[in-house]
C-alpha cells in the first residue's frame, strides 16, 4: 500500500459479505458474475470473503449491479463529534426554545 495511505484502516469484509449476499439473492453465481464483468472468480471471492479492496471500477460495478447500500457499512459506530454537533444544531434550530440544546 502507498505510504500516504497507511492510516487508512477500513475493514472491507462486511461490505464484501453484503455484496455476496446480494449476489446470491439474485441467483447469480460467482462464475456467472466473473464472466459478466470480466474478472477472475478467485478475485471476486477474495473481495467477498476476505475483505480484499477492489478497484474503484469493480467496487462501483458490484454495488450498482446488486444495489448494495454503502452508507450503512461506511458510517458504522458512533458519529463524529462534528457530525453530531451539526445534528444537534439542526434539531435545536427547528425548536422555538433552545434551553435544552447545549453542545
Amino acid at each position: 500500500m502507498d505510504k500516504r495511505n497507511n492510516d487508512f484502516d477500513f475493514d472491507f469484509r462486511p461490505l464484501g459479505l453484503a455484496i455476496k449476499k446480494a449476489r446470491k439473492a439474485q441467483g447469480v453465481t460467482r462464475e456467472q458474475l466473473a464472466n459478466i464483468i470480466d474478472y477472475n472468480p478467485r478475485h471476486l471471492q477474495a473481495v467477498e470473503n476476505e475483505g480484499q479492496y477492489p478497484s474503484i471500477e469493480l467496487f462501483l460495478q458490484l454495488i450498482t449491479m446488486f444495489d448494495v447500500s454503502v452508507d450503512e457499512h461506511i458510517h458504522t459506530g458512533e458519529k463524529t463529534k462534528k457530525a453530531l454537533s451539526a445534528d444537534v444544531w439542526m434539531l435545536c434550530s427547528t425548536n422555538w426554545t433552545t434551553k435544552n440544546c447545549r453542545l
